[in-house]
């Protein structure tokens, strides 16, 4: 939990959703999730019952493969490796505009401005729909986030890009 995580956008959102007659429950994973702004957050925004806490867990691999859509709420980052960890684990994803979020998620369907809850939930919304109704196009959309974090964000890709601008 940190301000620059943007809890309230997302926890925002998520009231939209409930308001959608959306069916979802929402995993918050990592440090400070017991801050009372956090707790008090969640209360206004009646989703206690779609909230799980995991708190600090070591283990994100095996949280991140029981994910449908990962959603990145923050109103600012540099290079957000949780997005590229989720794209990299085949899960659909959901970004603010911040950093390089938009040049690594590559979907501006899946891209709204930070700071911005009813747009939020409209593109989680949009992709809940495309998981239940066009089960094709979400099982594509998934390889294609894996392939996209292979090709341009591995290591080995970083490497690479980094020797061309610096020893060419």
């Amino acid at each position: 939990y940190h301000p620059d995580k943007d809890h309230e956008n997302l926890l925002k959102s998520l009231f939209f959703l409930k308001k959608m007659d959306c069916k979802f429950v929402c995993i918050l994973v990592g440090s400070g999730l017991n801050d009372p702004n956090l707790i008090e957050c969640i209360q206004k925004n009646y989703l206690e019952d779609v909230i799980i806490s995991y708190g600090v867990n070591n283990n994100i691999p095996l949280i991140l493969n029981g994910l449908d859509l990962f959603v990145l709420s923050s109103k600012t980052e540099g290079f957000p490796n949780t997005l590229a960890e989720a794209m990299s684990s085949q899960i659909n994803c959901v970004t603010t505009d911040v950093g390089d979020a938009a040049l690594i998620l590559n979907h501006d369907d899946c891209v709204v401005e930070a700071e911005q809850p009813q747009k939020l939930a409209n593109a989680i919304f949009n992709m809940i729909n495309e998981c239940n109704n066009k089960p094709d196009l979400w099982t594509a959309r998934k390889k294609l986030n894996r392939t996209r974090i292979k090709e341009n964000f591995s290591i080995e890709s970083m490497v690479n890009e980094y020797e061309n601008i610096w020893y060419q």
